[in-house]
C-alpha cells in the first residue's frame, strides 16, 4: 500500500459537493443580477448630476478693486456677505457712502425700490448690503469703488443680468443665476 493515497470519496459526497457548487453559483448569479441594475442606476444618476451641474451657467472668476477682491464661488460668498450685513457696523461716514451709492441704483430684484432699501430684504439684497459693509470697512472704498464692486458682484451672481422684476413674478425663491432673490431666509440661501 502506498502512503500517499487519496482518501476515498463516496459517490454521495461527490453529489453533495456538486449540489453545493451549483447552489453557490446560483446565489452568486442572483446577487449579480440584483446588483447590476443598481450599479447602472447609480452610474446613470452620477452622469445626470454631472450634466445638470454643467448646465448651470459658468460664472468664472471676477475681480474688483484692482484685483484685491475676487468673486469665485457665488454660494459660499453670498453666505459670507449676508453674514457681514449684520456683523459689520459702519461709521456714519461709511453709511453715508453706502446710502449714496445704493440709493442711486434700482434693486436687482424689484426695480421700484432702490438697492439701499429694497422692498423685502431678500438674500440678494442682504448680500449686496453685507458686501458693501465689508468693502467700506476693510478696503476703505470710495463711492466709485463701491459702485464697481456691487455691479461686479451682481454680474458674477447672474451673468445674464437681473430684470428687476423677480419680486413681482414669483422669483423670490429662485437662485441668483435664474434672476431670483436667492430666498428670503438667511439660513436657507437658494443658489
Amino acid at each position: 500500500m502506498s502512503k500517499h493515497r487519496k482518501p476515498y470519496t463516496a459517490p454521495s459526497q461527490r453529489a453533495d459537493l456538486l449540489t453545493w457548487s451549483v447552489m453557490a453559483a446560483v446565489v452568486i448569479g442572483l446577487i449579480l443580477a440584483a446588483a447590476l441594475p443598481i450599479y447602472w442606476w447609480r452610474s446613470h444618476e452620477r452622469r445626470h448630476a454631472r450634466s445638470a451641474t454643467a448646465a448651470q451657467p459658468s460664472r468664472g472668476q471676477r475681480t474688483a478693486l484692482g484685483g484685491k477682491l475676487r468673486f469665485t464661488d457665488a454660494g459660499v460668498q453670498a453666505r459670507e456677505f449676508i453674514g457681514y450685513n449684520s456683523s459689520i457696523q459702519l461709521t456714519a461716514e461709511q453709511e453715508a457712502v453706502k446710502r449714496e451709492v445704493l440709493a442711486a441704483m434700482p434693486a436687482a430684484c424689484c426695480r421700484d425700490s432702490n438697492a439701499y432699501t429694497c422692498c423685502c430684504g431678500c438674500n440678494l439684497s442682504k448680500s449686496v448690503w453685507g458686501l458693501s459693509n465689508y468693502v467700506l470697512t476693510t478696503h476703505h472704498a470710495t463711492a466709485d469703488q463701491l459702485l464697481e464692486v456691487v455691479n461686479t458682484w451682481k454680474e458674477f451672481a447672474n451673468p445674464a443680468g437681473f430684470s428687476g422684476s423677480s419680486c413681482y413674478s414669483g422669483g423670490c425663491s429662485l437662485p441668483f443665476h435664474q434672476n431670483g432673490c436667492g430666498g428670503m431666509s438667511e439660513s436657507n440661501v437658494v443658489l
